[in-house]
């Protein structure tokens, strides 16, 4: 069993913004993407033989699903490759009857491992899965001459025919003189000369500019060179808090140490928001003394996973294990952090901490311990494509 075709593959282009991950990965001849192929091809292959079934109908899955299994697929190879006996979806343990996805032992101590994919918004936005079919088709029309920059505003709630929108762009287009625009866009601020036309429907607007192409200019690809989708409110702090929120409580009380392990695929994700969704957002508290004189420090608010005002809370989770951005064709790049819940009622022995660990120190201060180094025989496929 393998999770990929055995198919002849002829595709070199790039991937079509409607389709899913697998199905790129699975069309692409690209040698770069049959790496990434091998690569996750050998971590199914030390998956166990009872889960391969079911992790395989995941990852060949539409996005969300597809990202969950190959997380798994992932944090398995990374377990067994540290050196750890791992088994799948062991019994959370009386009373609760749930399963969690993995429990790990070294040197005679065990805990639970729970993994969970943090999409980035667009990916599950109706509004882009709407808009995706439509880019796609704009991409394919011939414009030997101009590139076109999209801009899209309002919310689009329901799928348009998309013929009548081709047939508009490409009559658009053959109507501009391709000399003249490039003499009237030539030099400083010149781009504000370059034609544009609307196309309203289903209370989406899509804004288009022809830009005219440079050396570019006769040669095949796709039409849009620009695109812009409108303003996101940058909330994946929240976002990473709520998702732990809900796997914190999914198993009740529990007599092991349990990890929560999140591949957050936000492009916005950083250092900060991980902080902030665990120990609270970051402010500066200001004192002012009777006489007068006046010091700041900086301080976390009680508004983490860890801790509000009432006190420490979620004390079962004994640490979380963030991946940031982890994509098939990226393994070797990928950065592995460990952040301690300093109230934790089991806390992670040492046979536990082989990664870059984040601990609140005595002084309150945070403190990183350690660095991320992948096993260099996780993927070597890929790792000997990179070098």
């Amino acid at each position: 069993m393998k999770l990929f075709d055995d198919v002849e593959r002829t595709f070199t282009g790039h991937a079509r913004r409607s389709e899913t991950t697998f199905n790129f990965l699975n069309r692409s001849a690209r040698p770069d993407f049959a790496a990434t192929r091998d690569a996750v091809e050998a971590l199914f292959a030390d998956f166990p033989e009872s889960a391969k079934a079911d992790v395989r109908a995941r990852f060949r899955s539409p996005n969300e699903a597809h990202s969950g299994a190959f997380f798994e697929l992932f944090l398995h190879a990374v377990l067994r490759k540290s050196g750890y006996e791992v088994a799948l979806h062991p019994s959370a343990g009386a009373p609760n009857t749930r399963r969690v996805d993995f429990q790990i032992e070294a040197n005679g101590k065990s805990l639970f491992i729970e993994a969970r994919t943090l999409t980035t918004p667009q990916e599950t936005s109706l509004r882009e899965r709407l808009l995706a079919p439509i880019l796609d088709a704009i991409d394919e029309i011939e414009s030997p001459d101009f590139f076109l920059h999209v801009e899209i505003e309002g919310n689009l709630q329901k799928a348009i025919a998309i013929a009548p929108i081709k047939k508009y762009l490409v009559a658009w287009l053959k109507s501009l003189d391709y000399d003249k625009v490039k003499a009237e866009t030539s030099g400083e601020g010149g781009h504000r000369n370059c034609p544009t036309t609307k196309w309203e429907q289903a209370g989406c607007i899509l804004e288009f500019t022809a830009w005219p192409k440079g050396t570019a200019r006769g040669k095949p690809g796709r039409a849009i060179g620009m695109e812009f989708g409108g303003v996101f409110w940058n909330n994946t702090g929240q976002r990473l808090r709520k998702i732990l929120s809900a796997k914190a409580r999914r198993y009740g009380k529990m007599n092991t140490p349990y990890i929560i392990a999140v591949n957050v695929l936000d492009g916005f994700m950083d250092d900060e928001c991980a902080l902030e969704a665990l120990y609270g957002q970051e402010a500066v508290q200001f004192r002012t003394y009777t006489n007068g004189r006046r010091e700041s420090q900086a301080i976390r608010q009680l508004n983490g996973l860890w801790r509000q005002h009432s006190g420490p809370r979620y004390t079962r989770v004994s640490a979380v294990l963030i991946v940031s951005r982890l994509r098939p064709w990226c393994m070797p790049q990928s950065r592995l952090t460990l952040y301690m819940n300093p109230w934790a009622e089991f806390p992670l022995s040492d046979e536990f901490s082989a990664l870059e660990v984040v601990r609140l120190g005595t002084d309150g201060h945070l403190a990183r311990i350690g660095k991320t180094e992948l096993p260099p025989t996780l993927c070597p496929a890929l790792l000997t494509n990179q070098a």
